[in-house]
């Protein structure tokens, strides 16, 4: 009834992995084809990147909303805001607006496979976007979870620390492809990390598992994730 559903995806993967089919999992959660990477242009008023994000920071440290280890969501020892877009400042608007165009991108380069549940019928029309920051210290964390409401998920880096520690595996970085550890599975799926840069964005299906590794640094990692959802 409903093929784009992301809660049904996501299930239909683990059932896939615990049933060892293997190869049927690895076509639906299409690490390789789904996951985009992109840098945004440097909105106006801004001499480089770095000024625009020194000024979302700002605004993320001073919202109102910004709550330490929030109920009932995946962020752990971490601090994270309400929808940035409720009462947007301009900086928030000009990311919008990159996010927008990103999306387009996106869409506009999506692989052509008529057979694929999510990449066949993924349509933005009638959505609205929403945005929360994350703030994370040196252990915090987001635990595998999804975008169960989302059409098209996504995050942006605001700031990301300088140094990790090199005896941290993938300290840092962004997980895909991981399900919970309470999903009992007979075979490990694949996974894709990426590293973090400032200024990326990246755009994912949002019944994909994602998590992310502790930086063990003493600075602040940044981040601004952000859903394109039913505008109902």
């Amino acid at each position: 009834r409903n093929p784009t559903d992301p809660s049904a995806l996501s299930f239909k993967s683990i059932a896939l992995l615990q049933s060892n089919q293997y190869k049927k999992a690895k076509e639906l959660t299409a690490l390789d084809s789904s996951i985009r990477l992109a840098h945004i242009r440097v909105p106006n008023g801004y001499r480089d990147i770095s000024a625009f994000n020194a000024i979302l920071a700002e605004h993320i440290y001073d919202h109102p909303s910004l709550k330490k280890d929030p109920y009932n969501r995946s962020c752990h020892a971490s601090e994270q805001t309400d929808d940035l877009f409720l009462s947007p400042t301009q900086p928030m608007r000009q990311l919008e607006a990159a996010i927008h165009e990103a999306a387009r991108g996106y869409m506009a380069n999506l692989p052509i496979d008529i057979s694929h549940p999510y990449l066949a019928g993924l349509s933005l029309a009638n959505t609205r976007l929403c945005a929360w920051a994350n703030v994370m210290g040196p252990v915090g964390y987001q635990s595998p979870h999804i975008h169960p409401t989302s059409k098209l998920s996504g995050v942006y880096y605001v700031k990301v620390p300088a140094h990790l520690d090199p005896n941290v595996p993938h300290a840092g970085h962004i997980e895909f492809g991981r399900p919970p550890d309470d999903c009992q599975i007979n075979t490990m799926p694949d996974v894709r990390l990426i590293r973090p840069t400032q200024g990326a964005l990246l755009l994912f299906p949002p019944y994909m598992y994602h998590r992310t590794v502790p930086t063990a640094s003493e600075e602040h990692r940044i981040s601004i994730a952000f859903d394109f959802e039913l505008n109902i």
